[in-house]
């Protein structure tokens, strides 16, 4: 699948060394402390561990995610889902997390 390309994008290497930085734990084995020490970092441990057990871990990120979106609405289409709404909610939970996240450091 191909992935968007925009001019304000970070590069590729870039991208590679912030995925990099996310650890990636077998399922089962995420420390249990790690949702309070830190939420944010929690959710990308359970995105990348989704992303790798559904794709080469080979590939660049970017392709994966854009792969992982794509299945996720013919997974939508099938059930019957309406993924944009789904999206959207995602979206006000993923603002609300941030946002908690961004009180708690400024504490």
């Amino acid at each position: 699948m191909p992935t968007p390309s925009r001019s304000d994008s970070p590069s590729s290497d870039a991208i590679e060394a912030r995925w990099n930085e996310i650890p990636l734990h077998p399922l089962g084995t995420i420390p249990d402390d790690l949702p309070e020490e830190n939420p944010l970092l929690y959710r990308r441990v359970i995105a990348k561990r989704a992303i790798v057990a559904a794709y080469e871990e080979s590939e660049l990120p970017e392709a994966c995610i854009v792969d992982l979106l794509a299945d996720l609405r013919h997974l939508c289409d099938a059930l019957g889902l309406d993924f944009a709404q789904l999206d959207h909610a995602a979206f006000l939970g993923y603002a609300t997390e941030r946002a908690r996240a961004s009180a708690a450091s400024h504490r």
